[in-house]
């Protein structure tokens, strides 16, 4: 099966740019730490919850 060379971009069809490419990347590293800050508080009810015998070795 030949596959057909890139097209190249319409009008219609912008790719973002730097400055957008880093607001995007910033915008999801924030997600990633605002979905875990709430968590925090929580963490010995849920080592609890998941009988862990010492929640403070790591393993």
């Amino acid at each position: 099966m030949a596959q057909s060379p890139p097209q190249p971009a319409t009008p219609s069809e912008k790719q973002i740019g730097f400055r957008e490419f880093v607001l995007l990347c910033a915008c999801l590293m924030a997600m990633n730490a605002l979905s875990t800050d709430p968590m925090l508080p929580a963490l010995p009810a849920i080592s609890l919850d998941l009988a862990i015998p010492h929640p403070m070795t790591g393993s």
